[in-house]
C-alpha cells in the first residue's frame, strides 16, 4: 500500500459552524506493475505495467450545529488520478475526480447518535489507448475507447454508549 501524507485543519468559527480543510499526498509511485503468476509453469506471467505517479487531493468542508440534536455537514474534494493516460486500463479506468458530499448527525439522547452521509463522485473523461506493441499487450490486443464514470456512496452509522 502507498504512503499517505495528510494535513488537515478544523477551525470552529463560532458555536454552530466548523470549517475543515485538507490536503493529502498519496505515494502511488511505488505501484510499478501488476503481475499474475500461474500454477502452470509453461504459462508466462501476465504483467501489466502500471507506473503510477504520486497524487494530491484537496478538500473543503463545513458543519453546522442546527440544534442540540442535529448537525449538518457538506464537503467538496478534488482528487488527482495517479494513473497516467498511457497506463490506464479497463481494469482500473481511473481519472481525476470531484467529490460532492453532504450528511447529518442526529442525537436523540446522550450516548446515542445516528450519522447519515451521501457522496456523489464524478470522474473526468478517461480515454484508453492500449497498442498491440505495448508491453504485456501481445496476447490482449489493441484497445481504444473512453470511460465515463460516476459513483454514489451512501453511509449510515449508529454510535451507542452502554
Amino acid at each position: 500500500t502507498p504512503y499517505v501524507l495528510s494535513l488537515g485543519v478544523d477551525h470552529q468559527l463560532d458555536q454552530r459552524w466548523n470549517l475543515m480543510l485538507e490536503a493529502r499526498r498519496t505515494g502511488w509511485s511505488s505501484f510499478d506493475e501488476m503481475r499474475i503468476r500461474f500454477d502452470n509453469l509453461l504459462q508466462p506471467d501476465s504483467v501489466t505495467d502500471e507506473k503510477w505517479h504520486d497524487s494530491w487531493s484537496y478538500g473543503l468542508g463545513a458543519s453546522y450545529k442546527a440544534c442540540q440534536r442535529w448537525t449538518w455537514r457538506v464537503g467538496l474534494c478534488r482528487e488527482e488520478s495517479p494513473i497516467p493516460t498511457q497506463y490506464r486500463t479497463p481494469r482500473i479506468p481511473d481519472s481525476d475526480r470531484s467529490w460532492y458530499a453532504f450528511g447529518a448527525s442526529y442525537q436523540p439522547r446522550k450516548g446515542l447518535r445516528w450519522d447519515f452521509g451521501f457522496s456523489h463522485l464524478t470522474f473526468d473523461n478517461a480515454p484508453i489507448a492500449l497498442a498491440l506493441a505495448d508491453t504485456g499487450n501481445a496476447f490482449r490486443g489493441q484497445l481504444e475507447g473512453d470511460f465515463t464514470t460516476s459513483i454514489n456512496l451512501i453511509g449510515v452509522q449508529v454510535e451507542s454508549e452502554f
